[in-house]
């Protein structure tokens, strides 16, 4: 699982440095303070898929082929809750925009 969570993370980075200078060179200036502080409650936030992923690491590995694959997507689904959970207590607009989309939804 540590290799999910490092190939996600480089993916990631990779694909938010190619639209940081493709967005850069087509719109100019970027607004850099707005821009850090967003970033720095990502990172913050991304503890919290660090941290669901070690504990599902270390409790739940097996060497059966069905119980990695429940351990996979168990790891998956707390990674998902605990990033939106934090998102929420960062007050990102996203986070909010999204939650509230879903209560009109339902």
């Amino acid at each position: 699982l540590y290799g999910l969570v490092a190939s996600t993370a480089v993916s990631s980075f990779l694909n938010c440095t190619s639209l940081f200078v493709a967005f850069a060179l087509d719109h100019g200036s970027l607004h850099y303070g707005q821009l850090f502080l967003f970033i720095g409650k990502c990172l913050l936030a991304s503890t919290a898929i660090v941290a669901s992923c070690t504990f599902v690491q270390s409790y739940f590995s097996s060497p059966t082929f069905m119980l990695q694959v429940v351990s996979v997507l168990l790891c998956v689904g707390l990674s998902g809750v605990g990033y939106f959970a934090f998102c929420m207590i960062l007050q990102m607009k996203e986070s909010q925009w999204l939650l509230r989309r879903l209560r009109k939804k339902a």
